[in-house]
């Protein structure tokens, strides 16, 4: 009905650049590569938040476009072996992704300031922290989610923080 009175708009010619230039900035933004395939929604599985560097696999949504998944996610046995994609890495601009990390220490005042330290000195955000404590034991968890670039730039921290005396273990989380 409203298009008896209205005219059809067509896109100028500008705008019609200006949103292909978009697209296509989304999807090499994301820093995934489907062979044959350009500006495809790519979201990552939050059960295994894959970074740079994971082995990674894309899985066909319905309505979703692909969905990254680390290769041993525990996600991967419930797929559909045919809607299973091979993608890789493509990372053209600098960017973060999160990541969760588990510390087990031995508790001590400042405990988290160290390790807090260890951390920004590697130039790498902290977005969330928290800390449980065991008095019982004398110990303490801390978890935190980082933004990092890539598993290198993970495992320099994984290092630093190891070397901490109150550390006892370190573990990337994956969310199940």
């Amino acid at each position: 009905m409203v298009n008896q009175f209205l005219p059809e708009e067509e896109p100028k010619p500008d705008e019609d650049i200006i949103i292909k230039q978009k697209k296509k900035h989304v999807s090499s933004s994301v820093g995934i590569s489907l062979t044959g395939i350009e500006d495809i929604m790519v979201r990552f599985g939050k059960c295994c938040n894959p970074i740079p560097g994971d082995e990674i696999l894309g899985y066909i949504s319905r309505g979703r476009g692909i969905t990254v998944h680390t290769a041993h996610c525990s996600s991967a046995g419930k797929m559909d072996p045919e809607r299973i994609v091979d993608v890789q890495w493509n990372i053209k601009e600098k960017q973060t992704y999160p990541v969760n990390m588990r510390v087990y220490c031995r508790d001590k005042k400042g405990l988290l300031a160290e390790v807090s330290t260890v951390i920004s000195s590697l130039d790498i955000n902290i977005s969330h922290a928290e800390v449980e404590t065991k008095p019982a034991d004398m110990q303490a968890i801390l978890s935190f989610k980082l933004d990092v670039n890539d598993l290198q730039q993970f495992n320099q921290v994984l290092l630093a923080i190891r070397k901490l005396k109150s550390v006892i273990s370190v573990e990337r989380v994956r969310k199940t």
